[in-house]
């Protein structure tokens, strides 16, 4: 009797679990229009379609249908219970782009569907219900963050502004730049004839509000998708991974972000990348011809070399010291662990310990006072899981707010250098 008591008992409690009855579901979309209202609208409609799929099935692609597209996803029809703009930017191609997370009300939209004349079948209080609501929820996270390229990739386009300055011209190869704080000697790709020049150039980059509105819309997305703790404690109880996420835009904006897939931290991190491409493609002019900055022979001057080399991990010709990245980092009350720490012994792997004051006046030094908010711990005392921890400096702090490339414009021939009357430069 006792057996069938706690049997009864058990029962109750996965019931209560897995079969709750599904009706809204809240998920953050990002549209683009003309105008602020049209660029809501199709994140509604990508709402409105992500829902289909998982508890409604239908056999027609009813948010496309002409004669219903546009009520589907009104308000005033209860399919949208309400919405929230969380981010909102101006594209250079005159659109608007909105970040909305919504919610849906599925049982409305079936009933909505039904009444239209389309056939679909909503299935809200399956066994296991809460189960789909975590697979549409992280099929969503993916979704977006695809969907956030659009104006991501449109607004770091032109992320950087820069200035140009030259010097005297010297003879070819004999000009010397300084990288990682080691003298390097650029010397010629090819013997030089005796008539080829070099003009050294310092090319100053500093990021422009493009960058910080791009860096603004990541930053609210991400909000937007992450796990509440909640959420990760339910992900937890029944031993599914959650991917922590550390992003730094300014001194006063940062947050540990919860995923729900390895796949938007790996698809953020590409988006990223962009700013490096952003920033090498600027054009310089010299009257003669036209050079694009990726294709010089450059330095980093020391200070940004030396930042990349001890928080990037790219190299020194391609890397982007606006962009500072920590991967696996552990913190506990007295040290950090990273993955760039860890030292081979013969006995395995020992994590070496390092104090707060290390991240002092850096573009990690936001860390520890993240400590209170995390929600995942690891194990072995090993403190707070940050996850991949990404600090876009050039609003943290001001003084790495200006990237310096001395470089050369090389091959130039008597006869080029006299035609030679000014060095300017813009975004290609």
């Amino acid at each position: 009797m006792k057996k069938n008591v706690l049997l009864l008992i058990f029962l109750f409690a996965l019931n209560g679990i897995y079969a709750q009855k599904i009706d809204i579901v809240s998920l953050t979309t990002i549209g683009e229009g003309k105008t602020k209202d049209e660029a809501v609208t199709n994140a509604l409609r990508s709402a409105i379609e992500q829902s289909f799929g998982t508890f409604i099935s239908s056999q027609t692609n009813i948010v496309n249908d002409e004669l219903v597209k546009d009520e589907i996803v009104s308000v005033s029809n209860g399919n949208i219970k309400k919405y929230d703009i969380v981010d909102s930017q101006s594209l250079s191609n005159g659109n608007t782009s909105v970040t909305v997370k919504s919610q849906v009300s599925l049982y409305t939209l079936s009933s909505f569907c039904k009444n239209k004349g389309f056939e679909t079948e909503f299935d809200g209080a399956a066994f296991g219900a809460n189960i789909k609501l975590q697979e549409l929820y992280a099929k969503n996270e993916i979704e977006a963050i695809r969907q956030l390229q659009i104006p991501f990739l449109a607004l770091t386009d032109r992320a950087f502004d820069y200035k140009v300055s030259a010097k005297d011209p010297i003879k070819a190869g004999t000009y010397k730049v300084t990288s990682r704080n080691q003298p390097i000697e650029t010397g010629p790709r090819r013997q030089p004839k005796t008539d080829e020049w070099e003009v050294p150039l310092e090319i100053t980059a500093s990021a422009n509000q493009n960058f910080f509105s791009a860096t603004e819309v990541l930053f609210n997305t991400l909000s937007s998708l992450s796990l509440s703790k909640s959420e990760v404690e339910n992900y937890l109880k029944i031993n599914k991974t959650v991917y922590p996420f550390t992003l730094c835009i300014s001194s006063k904006k940062y947050d540990i972000f919860y995923l729900r897939s390895q796949q938007s931290v790996q698809q953020i991190l590409s988006l990223l990348s962009s700013l490096r491409n952003s920033l090498m493609k600027a054009e310089i002019d010299a009257n003669i011809q036209t050079v694009v900055i990726s294709s010089l022979p450059n330095a980093l001057d020391s200070k940004n070399a030396t930042l990349i080399n001890k928080y990037g991990t790219r190299n020194a010709k391609n890397a982007n010291p606006f962009v500072c990245q920590l991967d696996n980092i552990y913190l506990s009350e007295v040290a950090l662990y990273s993955s760039q720490m860890v030292q081979s012994t013969s006995l395995g792997y020992s994590a070496r310990r390092v104090t707060s004051k290390t991240y002092e006046n850096t573009p990690f030094d936001f860390l520890y006072k993240l400590e209170k908010n995390a929600l995942i711990h690891k194990a072995g005392n090993r403190g707070v899981d940050f996850g991949s921890v990404i600090s876009l400096s050039a609003i943290n702090k001001d003084k790495y707010n200006l990237l310096v490339f001395n470089t050369v414009h090389p091959d130039l021939s008597t006869d080029k250098l006299s035609k030679i009357k000014k060095y300017t430069i813009s975004s290609k």
